[in-house]
This record gives C-alpha cells, sequence and structure tokens, in this order.
C-alpha cells in the first residue's frame, strides 16, 4: 500500500485524479516566517500556487521548472512531495478559498 500526504493549501489546485504532480513549500529566506506553496500538475503543465508566488513564477521558464526558477530568489525548500493525486476537493467564496489534495506518494520523493 502506497503513503498518501494529505495537503491543505489556501488557493485552487483542481488536479484531476490520477495526474503526476509536484508539491513543494518554501520558505522566504532563512530567517522568515513566510511561508508560500505551489502544485506543478506535471502531466498537464499547470501550476497553481500561493499568491505569493505569482510574481516569481510569472515567467514561461517558471511554466516548466518552478522550483529551479524560485531557486534563483530567497525562497527555500521547506518540504517536497511527489506522486500521482488520488483526490481532490476545491471550494471557494469571498472569504475562503482551499484545497483539500491527497497526493499517492512516490517512495524517494517525501522529505
Amino acid at each position: 500500500m502506497q503513503d498518501v500526504e494529505h495537503l491543505q493549501l489556501s488557493f485552487l489546485a483542481p488536479v484531476p485524479r490520477g495526474h503526476q504532480v509536484l508539491y513543494a513549500r518554501l520558505r522566504m529566506g532563512p530567517d522568515s516566517g513566510t511561508l508560500a506553496s505551489f502544485v506543478h500538475d506535471l502531466t498537464s503543465g499547470v501550476v497553481y500556487c500561493d499568491r505569493r508566488l505569482a510574481g516569481p513564477l510569472g515567467s514561461v521558464a517558471a511554466m516548466e521548472d518552478p522550483l529551479g526558477v524560485l531557486g534563483g530568489f530567497s525562497w527555500s525548500l521547506e518540504k517536497r512531495v511527489a506522486g500521482r493525486v488520488s483526490g481532490v476537493v476545491c471550494s471557494a467564496d469571498a472569504d475562503l478559498t482551499t484545497t483539500r489534495l491527497a497526493i499517492s506518494v512516490e517512495a524517494s520523493s517525501y522529505r
């Protein structure tokens, strides 16, 4: 049985079930409390991200390698999860946007 990572995100990431994804949580600078995250749908090429990453991920290069692009800024990797989406629930209203994402984790991707 595969491990399943359950993530709670503050942005919409309606990734279809079965798609291969990379999730990353980053910290802005080593002493900062500012965290942000993104989900890269590797199957479709779509990147979903926290609003704090919308500027740095605004280039064409970020669509191919968002983690590599963010390495050129002051963001440092806190957590990385790669695997296949086994479920997703998205909700949005005027005050709250959330995604609950379940990822069947590949054995060597959890950090």
